[in-house]
Order: C-alpha cells, then structure tokens, then sequence
C-alpha cells in the first residue's frame, strides 16, 4: 500500500506546485511591453531569461513529479516484486534525466550569445524532440517483450476467459 500513498502525495505535490505558480507575483514584463519599432501591432516581451526564471524551476518541478507520478503508476499495474519494476524505473530514470537535461539546456540557450544547433534544432529543441519523444518507447519496448512474463502470463489469462465465461453462462441464464 506504499505505492498508492506515493501517487497521492505525487498528485498533491503538482497541486501545490500549480498553486505557488498561480498565486506568484509575474516578472516585469511578463505580459509585454510596446514594441519599438511596431507599437500599435505588437508587444515586446522583453529579457527572456528574467521572465522566465521562476517559472523554469516551477515548471521543472512540475515535470519531474509528473514523470514519477507516471512511472509509479505503470509499476503499480505490475503483481509481485519483479526484474520488471526495476526495468520500468530505470527508464524513468533515463526519462526524468533527459527531461532534467532539456531544462536545464533551455536554460543555457536562453542566456547564451551563440546557441548551439543539434541536427538542425537548438539544443532543448533537438532535446525534446529526439529525447523526451523518444523515452516513452523504452516503457513500450518493455511492454512487448516481456508482457506475457511480468504482466499477464498464460494462465491468470486463462483464469480470467474462465471467470467471464461462468459469467456470460450465469447472465444468459437469468440468473
């Protein structure tokens, strides 16, 4: 019953995280200001990196509860203590270190004079894109290969098809 304590005060985490972002006073700026050159057009948003400072950190700590949060409830569909829970959080590991990195890399691209470009994206792009989308797929690589094993195996299946077979019997009979 640890694991559903874990979930809950992962979710409560996230709620007090979306509240301390929502009651926190915005940065300068942080709505925008006259553009100089096209002021009946547009707003200017001004030093990104002073906008974006708190918000980075709420946002990454938002994020890395999520990922956990994530992880402890694909663990929780698993029956017993098993090579399968150790495999799922060490992909969540993988996960939350990419998603750590990206931010972080964010970061530095923000406050750097020359960023960086990693197969064409700036570098939290190229993160994002060829990282945090391709994380989830070492969870789904697990789910394939060892699903029969670790999640379901042959005979609790056959168990089941027993007990929704003396069910559709028991209806039909008006029972």
């Amino acid at each position: 019953m640890k694991l559903p304590l874990l979930l809950f005060a992962l979710l409560l985490g996230m709620c007090a995280i979306i509240g301390i972002a929502l009651l926190s006073e915005p940065p300068d700026n942080n709505h925008g200001v006259t553009h100089p050159r096209f002021a009946e057009s547009m707003l200017h948003g001004g030093d990104g990196r002073q906008r974006h400072e708190t918000v980075r950190w709420l946002g990454l700590s938002y994020g890395a509860l999520q990922i956990v949060f994530f992880v402890s409830c694909l663990v929780l569909g698993i029956r017993e203590p098993s090579r399968c829970k150790v495999a799922f959080v060490l992909c969540g590991v993988v996960y939350l270190a990419t998603f750590c990195l990206m931010v972080v890399a964010d970061r530095s691209y923000v406050v750097s004079e020359n960023p960086e470009l990693f197969l064409g994206f700036p570098l939290p792009t190229a993160m994002m894109l060829y990282g945090l989308s391709g994380a989830p797929l070492l969870f789904l690589l697990i789910y394939v290969v060892q699903f029969d094993r670790w999640i379901l195996n042959p005979e609790e299946l056959q168990r089941f098809e027993e007990l929704l077979r003396e069910k559709r019997e028991r209806k039909g009979s008006g029972q």
